[in-house]
């Protein structure tokens, strides 16, 4: 069993995953709204087929937003025990 985590690790731990989950979960989330208004516009479907291409891209982006989440998570704590913190 590993040695907790001093609080000062704990919390550069926190704010390095809230950080790039967010960075990068925006990025995700502007892909997706810029794909949905490229292939609406070029295909040119009506609001309600926009609007549904949305979501599901959307639905999408936060699936692959949690899961870089979770492993920003684990590779952090990780990190932090080994010391390169």
């Amino acid at each position: 069993m590993s040695a907790p985590l001093s609080r000062r690790a704990r919390i550069v731990l926190w704010l390095n995953v809230i950080g790039s989950t967010s960075l990068i979960g925006t990025e995700i989330f502007a892909i997706s709204a810029s794909f949905d208004w490229a292939i609406s516009g070029l295909l040119g479907l009506s609001p309600a087929i926009t609007i549904a291409l949305a979501v599901l891209l959307f639905a999408v982006s936060g699936a692959i937003t949690s899961l870089f989440a979770r492993h920003a998570l684990t590779s952090e704590r990780d990190l932090a025990l080994r010391g390169d913190l």
